[in-house]
């Protein structure tokens, strides 16, 4: 693991030398959830934090909200560490937490910050950093936590007790997309009834992925020297694509990647997106020659059916040559 993050740090510093602070992308991280029992949670969040400052992310550009009540937790065995691989002793142990930004933790974490920040409005608390989107930048929102389905979907945000309403999300991202703060938009959502909670929302040039975990505890590696889950079952998928492939898969591949995994994705939003890779879409700077041919529609992407009269992500992916099982994984329900 640790010859992993020296080689992701190298591949890093080569590649991105002319661009060295990715001025026109915006990470917004948010870890739902809170206590002990969040620790696979926040180390999923953690763990995503530190693969993108390995490929050149800054954190000027990265908003962090989570609880921040794991790392020093009376019942961690390594006070100040958090891990999202199973420990082991005289081991490269990755500590996932050092360096984390701390902007909004704990109580500062809620809804109402959460909101504001997104809107570009200064909270009041936590480090007052805002998403100063442009036009020019693309946003790109991970979020990993726990939901509920009754009597509305909603999601988890890091204060205890506190949710995150799907017309609040929506209302959000108009804001962004249709207030000219944005270039492109990507949400990836790891959750229990993500796919109900991102399911009929669509902006133009906004690409969502819900992973759809069978429940809130869709947990991995339990481990006995923390005596606690540390993984997010499909966010450590998700990760461990991105150390082994690295930002230069499309996105459509990405998709693919998560339909190998046993939990459901689904994907929503616009098709335009689609045929980018991760590294331009995190930094729009000279990328626009990677996006979808003009003569492709940036229409709503369809997750139910698999004709190409009907699901113009299936007939995108027959355009290009691709077999037809190989567009019915990345383009329909898995």
């Amino acid at each position: 693991m640790k010859s992993l993050f020296v080689a992701l740090a190298l591949f890093g510093a080569v590649a991105f030398a002319a661009t060295p602070d990715w001025i026109n992308s915006w990470v917004v991280l948010v870890a739902g959830g809170d206590g002990w029992n969040s620790y696979p949670v926040q180390s999923s969040m953690y763990k995503m934090y530190q693969i993108l400052r390995k490929f050149g992310v800054s954190d000027n550009r990265i908003i962090t909200f989570f609880a921040d009540d794991v790392a020093f937790n009376e019942e961690n065995t390594f006070p100040g560490e958090v891990y999202n691989e199973e420990y082991k002793e005289g081991g490269p142990n990755v500590n996932v937490y050092r360096g984390v930004p701390k902007d909004y933790t704990g109580d500062a974490a809620n809804t109402d910050t959460f909101e504001k920040v997104m809107k570009g409005i200064n909270p009041s608390v936590g480090s007052g950093k805002v998403l100063k989107s442009t036009s020019s930048d693309d946003v790109f929102v991970f979020y990993v936590g726990t939901g509920v389905g009754y009597p509305t979907v909603q999601i988890r945000m890091p204060k205890k007790n506190n949710f995150l309403a799907r017309a609040t999300f929506d209302g959000i991202l108009r804001n962004i997309t249709q207030g000219n703060r944005c270039k492109r938009l990507m949400v990836i959502m790891d959750s229990i009834y993500s796919d109900r909670f991102l399911q009929g929302l669509y902006y133009k040039n906004t690409y969502m992925v819900a992973s759809n975990p069978s429940s809130s505890s869709d947990y991995c590696v339990r481990d006995i020297f923390i005596h606690q889950y540390v993984q997010r079952c499909w966010t450590h998928a998700f990760t461990n694509l991105l150390e082994t492939k690295g930002f230069s898969i499309t996105i459509e591949d990405m998709y693919g990647a998560f339909c190998d995994y046993k939990n459901t994705a689904k994907q929503f939003g616009d098709s335009l997106v689609k045929n980018m890779t991760l590294s331009a879409f995190l930094n729009s700077y000279g990328a626009d020659t990677l996006q979808t041919p003009a003569d492709v529609p940036g229409v709503p992407l369809c997750t139910s059916s698999c004709s190409a009269g009907s699901c113009d992500c299936y007939a995108i992916c027959k355009r290009r040559g691709y077999p037809d099982d190989r567009c019915k994984r990345l383009c329909c329900s898995c």
